[in-house]
């Protein structure tokens, strides 16, 4: 009982050096845009701080790093999944968001950067005092070893996971149709990009496929888990980019297609069992 009323205090603590440095990293960067706080939005941030600060909190608990390594570890996994996707994502449809604007882009890549390494710092320090350092004894090789096979066929299974859940889902809605009438790609020059994209994914979700202290099916749920909701939470409430019915069926489209992926992509980049040894911190 002790140590859940202490380890909820912790998490307290995190949420309030969350907003803050929300707030002061907004106070450094200010964005251009101007943004009613609705009662949505307000949700949607608390709902990002409260997934963020549990997913950090997740990942310090159960990699089997130490010190530095793991804090930028654990801050390149939810950066990448959350900002660095994402916003790759709008940088190929910029047409469609004449709002944003380059500053803004750039002030997203690097204070979400910041924002994030500042609080899996904070959550470390929180934690520190009670949390066991095991090491994986699986060499880095032994962990790797397959997926130069495996790779070409995650990229076929990622195009088909795009195109049919772009096709079924998204576009046979008449409203995202229209919203991104004016955005003027090569068809191929897409499917490269996410091709690209795919490789990224598997980048993302490397550390935790080589030092999350579980087993393949933590892996799976973990990585199906964090692919499907970090990239789409701010979906799930109102937002000043898109109109309701686009960004609901994008929601739809990616948790569901990411979610897919992310089970296939554990399954067949982990190995089976994976004994754990203890090191120091």
């Amino acid at each position: 009982m002790k140590n859940k009323v202490l380890n909820s205090i912790k998490f307290v603590a995190l949420l309030i050096i969350y907003f803050v440095c929300m707030t002061i990293l907004e106070y450094i960067f200010p964005s251009d845009i101007e943004i009613e706080l609705s009662s949505g939005v307000i949700l949607g941030v608390i709902a990002q701080i409260l997934l963020n600060s549990f997913v950090i909190v997740y990942l310090i608990h159960r990699l089997s790093l130490t010190r530095m390594k793991l804090i930028f570890v654990t801050t390149i996994v939810i950066y990448g999944m959350q900002i660095f996707m994402t916003q790759i994502e709008t940088l190929i449809f910029i047409e469609a968001f004449p709002m944003i604007g380059k500053k803004t882009l750039a002030q997203l890549f690097v204070g979400g950067f910041l924002l994030f390494f500042i609080i899996a710092s904070s959550a470390y320090l929180l934690w520190t005092s009670n949390i066991k350092r095991e090491a994986s004894k699986f060499d880095l090789k032994d962990v790797t070893n397959g997926w130069i096979w495996k790779i070409p066929i995650l990229s076929v299974i990622y195009m088909i996971l795009y195109i049919s859940f772009g096709l079924l889902i998204a576009w046979r809605s008449e409203e995202l149709r229209k919203f991104y009438e004016n955005v003027e790609i090569d068809i191929y020059k897409l499917w490269f990009i996410q091709i690209f994209r795919r490789g990224l994914w598997i980048l993302f979700c490397s550390p935790i496929l080589i030092w999350l202290k579980g087993n393949r099916v933590e892996k799976i749920i973990i990585i199906s888990f964090l692919l499907a909701l970090l990239p789409t939470i701010l979906l799930i409430f109102p937002n000043p980019f898109m109109p309701k019915g686009v960004r609901i069926t994008h929601f739809i489209e990616v948790f569901i297609s990411n979610g897919l992926f992310g089970i296939i992509l554990a399954y067949l980049l982990s190995i089976k069992g994976g004994k754990i040894g203890t090191v120091r911190p």
